[in-house]
């Protein structure tokens, strides 16, 4: 039967401790507008809302899901979940619908406590991308979670970053094969060219600028990503026009007719952006060519989120930080190149 909020207030009043708990997650979401939630807590429930787009919140415990909220926020959701103190049948929808209520959410419950907030930003800070080990660190903390794992839910080509669909209704993998060989017709290269890529992934844009005669010397972090790259480009690498090395970008030399990253800059932080495109400039041949393709983020949400890190900075990419494309374009300097050409593309 569905609660009516009438029957809350008689919750507060008979001290009935399930729908007491409905009643304040009611009060907190009460500005919830976009589509349907309905909560439930063992057998009652409340509905908030209206909408065709429905999703389900079940808690399990409420109590400590509400103080770890309160306490952290948005993370606090995420370790809620983790614990089993809350769920969703379908986590997808809801978090589909949580965003476009994003200030239902942030109003009451959304801000970390400003204790918490500055714990997390010195334990961000704490992960720095140092050359000499932090960077090594934190990506090996994502990346060498298992080949085997990301085999699992990744196209065939293993391509870790956004594609380029020509319709909605594309397989992935088509759409990955486009995004790579868009990037490489970009950098004009020719066989017997050289190529570096900051950040080779799983080798699918290796393999294709191989394909056209393109001489590749890729760098990553991730003890993972070299053996598998090792075992793909097997003869390429023998044949000595292919190689993979487990090196920072920083303490590489050499020279290049193009330079190509693919969704490694989020990784840099925001620290080194000026070394990231300086070493660019130094590794690149004159009237060489780079590209890049990188996740940014809205200009008008940067500065909380460079204040605040948030759950893909704490649990899945340390250290990172996401750009605003003023942000990226900002430390290119891309005028340096002698001819005055801005012999750049991103993507």
């Amino acid at each position: 039967m569905l609660t009516t909020f009438s029957w809350l207030k008689r919750a507060f009043d008979n001290r009935d401790n399930r729908g007491l708990a409905l009643a304040v997650y009611a009060q907190l979401l009460r500005n919830w507008q976009a589509g349907q939630l309905t909560i439930f807590y063992r057998n009652k429930q409340v509905t908030l809302g209206e909408g065709t787009l429905q999703a389900n919140l079940v808690l399990y415990n409420p109590w400590l899901s509400l103080w770890t909220m309160a306490m952290k926020g948005a993370i606090g959701f995420a370790q809620a979940y983790e614990k089993k103190w809350l769920d969703s049948p379908n986590v997808t929808q809801f978090l589909l619908l949580a965003r476009q209520n994003e200030s239902a959410w942030r109003t009451e419950m959304g801000q970390a406590t400003a204790l918490y907030r500055r714990w997390l930003n010195w334990y961000h800070q704490k992960r720095d991308n140092t050359a000499n080990g932090g960077s090594r660190k934190n990506i090996a903390a994502h990346y060498d979670l298992g080949n085997d794992f990301y085999k699992l839910w990744l196209d065939e080509t293993l391509s870790y970053s956004a594609a380029l669909f020509s319709h909605p209704d594309e397989p992935l993998v088509v759409a990955q094969k486009r995004k790579v060989a868009r990037l490489i017709e970009q950098l004009n290269l020719h066989a017997g060219q050289t190529l570096l890529e900051i950040g080779c992934g799983w080798g699918e844009l290796m393999q294709q600028a191989l394909d056209k005669g393109v001489k590749v010397t890729a760098l990553t972090l991730s003890s993972e990503q070299q053996r598998l790259v090792q075992e793909r480009l097997y003869s390429a690498i023998e044949s000595k026009n292919a190689q993979v090395l487990l090196q920072d970008y920083r303490h590489h030399q050499g020279h290049y007719d193009a330079i190509v990253s693919v969704e490694m800059f989020e990784a840099v932080g925001e620290k080194w952006w000026h070394v990231y495109f300086e070493q660019v400039h130094l590794l690149l041949k004159e009237g060489g060519y780079f590209a890049m393709q990188s996740i940014s983020i809205s200009p008008h949400l940067f500065e909380n989120y460079r204040r605040h890190p948030d759950f893909i900075q704490r649990y899945i990419f340390p250290g990172g930080m996401l750009p605003t494309p003023e942000k990226l374009l900002s430390p290119c300097s891309i005028s340096r190149f002698d001819d005055g050409q801005p012999h750049g593309f991103w993507s």
